[in-house]
């Protein structure tokens, strides 16, 4: 199934894979669209779920999503639910960002699809079964930024994080098992998956740019072409997870204009060790 495509970070960095335009423009396009009109809907949490209802602002009573407006372009400047105040949803187990731990009553079904994708990168580890449990969908801004932090809330670390890029480009810094480290900028485009794993799980890491198109000093270069897996193959992993639904046209055009001024990363880890179903009370 896998092309010997994916580049093992030369550096310091055990356990770090970089496999560059991993995904294919028709997958990025699918991905996209789902973190836009579904990920970020009930019943997954988002953070603006966390944001307390403004004097001037209004919930609306219809079923119509924040991708559905977008569509659309209604003026959603009102609106209490709108894209521009969502930066993470959560799927799976979700995050709680205040007390930095997760509740086994606290999560939604896990997106099929993505839980094939997510395992598919997952087997270039060789660290055995893989089962995708949480996933946090971040949406940048121009101006967004990422500070360093380790993902250390889980109750298993011999998994990896696995993590898909999408939309515009950016700095990547990967540093190391203390902030006292110098970390390693990587530049990431739009297509780029990052595994960390082994000696690489518990590193500190963070993005400190957003590169836009206009006024950017940074040059893009080339990298191999060729992909993880074929374009058929990504999108039967889709198919087969029965996450896949093709977008009407106007659709796929608002998602590749938010792109544009966007970036889209979603990453995807493994909460419990192998043979456990449920957080120990105990640990709530």
């Amino acid at each position: 199934m896998f092309k010997e495509t994916q580049r093992r970070w030369k550096g310091d960095y055990p356990g770090f894979i970089y496999c560059p335009s991993a995904l294919s423009p028709s997958l990025i396009s699918t991905l996209s669209h789902l973190c836009l009109s579904s990920y970020c809907e009930p019943p997954h949490e988002t953070n603006i779920t966390l944001l307390p209802l403004k004097p001037n602002e209004i919930i609306s009573d219809d079923n119509t999503s924040m991708f559905q407006k977008y569509v659309k372009g209604l003026d959603v400047s009102q609106e209490y639910r709108n894209f521009g105040k969502l930066s993470w949803a959560t799927c799976g187990y979700n995050y709680d960002w205040s007390l930095r731990k997760y509740h086994e009553d606290r999560k939604s079904p896990f997106p099929r699809g993505l839980s094939t994708l997510s395992s598919t990168f997952a087997a270039l580890t060789n660290e055995g079964p893989f089962n995708p449990q949480a996933s946090i969908v971040n949406f940048y801004n121009s101006k967004s930024l990422m500070g360093g932090h380790q993902d250390d809330l889980e109750f298993t670390f011999d998994k990896p994080v696995i993590s898909l890029s999408m939309g515009l480009p950016a700095i990547f810094l990967l540093g190391g098992n203390t902030k006292d480290e110098t970390p390693t900028p990587i530049l990431v485009r739009s297509g780029d998956v990052m595994i960390m794993s082994g000696d690489s799980r518990l590193r500190f890491h963070g993005m400190c740019k957003i590169l836009t198109n206009e006024g950017s000093d940074f040059t893009l270069p080339e990298v191999d072409e060729g992909l993880v897996c074929s374009e058929d193959e990504q999108i039967t992993h889709f198919e087969v997870g029965g996450d896949f639904v093709e977008p009407e046209e106007e659709e796929k055009e608002k998602v590749e204009e938010f792109l544009k001024t966007h970036r889209i990363n979603v990453n995807v880890r493994q909460v419990l060790p192998d043979g456990q179903d449920r957080i120990p009370d105990n640990e709530e």
